[in-house]
């Protein structure tokens, strides 16, 4: 009777046995959901440009023509499926799924699936079916001379083609063919003319004897024949100012 006594005491009082208060159950703790990152628009129209192209590569044109796009929005655009084409819906090249545009960037696409026009084209940049920029050029540009970009409205051909960079304010050689006032069709008479004035303040006398030349060649004489009648203008003159003194 008294091992029996012990034996329930040792239970009652052994920790972890029946009778002892259980801990309380640590509460789970679920961790805040992050904020989503807003997704990043699709482009506009007018927010992309055709930015510059080299239609007529110097040697092969398969597999060296590129075509490049400037975002000149102040945010980025998914550029991810938009299509490069030419006015026929020839599509000339598509840009990568996922491709992020960064706002202010250029963007160079080099592996084309179409060959651009060497004659002159209209290329169109599109969104599915919606339209965000076009050009229209003319066949003036030589081999190794790209279209280039120098403002929301005007392009010219060039001969230092920058793909992959922001293109210069006035390209370096301009196009030799006539003017046009639609996008993309050469016209570079604002750059030209900056030229010549930037020409003529550094170098007066020069500029007044290209103007001279010109206007020359404007009426139709032939120089070697003016330069002639003037040499024997001079010559009869001295023959007069001495015979004139002979006869004083």
């Amino acid at each position: 009777m008294r091992h029996l006594l012990i034996a329930s005491l040792l239970v009652l009082t052994t920790p972890g046995t029946v009778g002892a208060a259980s801990p309380s159950p640590v509460p789970s703790v679920s961790p805040s959901a992050s904020p989503s990152a807003a997704p990043v628009p699709v482009p506009l129209p007018g927010e992309l440009r055709i930015n510059e192209f080299l239609p007529n590569p110097v040697g092969t044109d398969t597999g060296n023509e590129w075509v490049e796009l400037a975002n000149v929005s102040n945010h980025d655009v998914a550029a991810g499926g938009l299509v490069v084409a030419r006015l026929a819906s020839s599509t000339l090249v598509t840009v990568p799924a996922g491709t992020v545009f960064k706002a202010g960037e250029v963007l160079l696409l080099a592996q084309l699936s179409g060959s651009i026009v060497n004659g002159g084209d209209t290329v169109i940049l599109k969104s599915g079916q919606t339209e965000l920029d076009r050009v229209t050029y003319d066949g003036a540009g030589q081999e190794g001379w790209s279209w280039s970009r120098i403002s929301a409205t005007e392009g010219a051909w060039s001969s230092v083609p920058t793909p992959g960079t922001a293109n210069p304010a006035e390209v370096p050689i301009t196009d030799p063919g006539d003017d046009d006032s639609s996008v993309g069709s050469g016209s570079a008479t604002t750059a030209s003319t900056k030229a010549s004035a930037a020409t003529a303040e550094a170098n007066p006398t020069a500029a007044a004897k290209k103007a001279a030349a010109k206007k020359l060649a404007n009426s139709g004489l032939n120089v070697p024949v003016y330069l002639g009648l003037v040499g024997l203008a001079m010559i009869l003159a001295k023959l007069y100012g001495y015979v004139r003194r002979r006869l004083i």
